[in-house]
């Protein structure tokens, strides 16, 4: 089965970013689409107005940043679970190391996509950075589940309950 990536990058990534990640995984997934939320909608356009639309369609995972603290209106990952569309969501940290970080988050994404895949429609995966022994740093997808502590990508595969 050929995979055929489909991306939507909230606005935490620079548009451009999202065009030279496209160009070069186009060789690897010749039908890979992603599309930078400013494509469609302006800048400040409320989550809950564009995750219906990626439901619609199915097959789109949202990359962000937004974790939902602003307590005035529903949470990005909440909609992503009520809407059924996956999102990866990077850590602060990873976040506020800046457009050259966003570019290696969004390769990571596409490295580990069958995985991300493989989880359930709706499922909420945080992407961070952990040091190993010797200093050597990796990225980590995690499962953020509600009321449950987080657990690998990797383990709620083998179980995702």
């Amino acid at each position: 089965m050929i995979l055929s990536p489909k991306l939507f990058i909230d606005t935490c990534v620079a548009k451009p970013l999202s065009n030279r990640i496209l160009n070069y995984y186009t060789a690897v997934y010749p039908s890979i689409q992603i599309t930078h939320l400013t494509d469609f909608y302006r800048q400040s356009r409320c989550d809950s107005k564009w995750l219906p639309n990626l439901a619609n369609e199915g097959g789109w995972i949202a990359v962000s940043a937004d974790h939902g603290r602003d307590k005035t209106k529903p949470s990005l990952p909440q909609l992503c679970r009520d809407y059924k569309v996956s999102c990866v969501l990077m850590t602060d940290t990873l976040h506020k190391k800046g457009q050259m970080m966003h570019q290696e988050v969004l390769h990571e994404i596409l490295r580990n996509i069958k995985p991300i895949y493989a989880a359930p429609p709706g499922t909420v995966i945080s992407i961070g950075q952990i040091q190993e022994r010797g200093g050597i740093v990796k990225f980590a997808f995690r499962i953020n589940r509600v009321g449950k502590p987080q657990i690998s990508l990797g383990s709620f595969l083998q179980n995702p309950t």
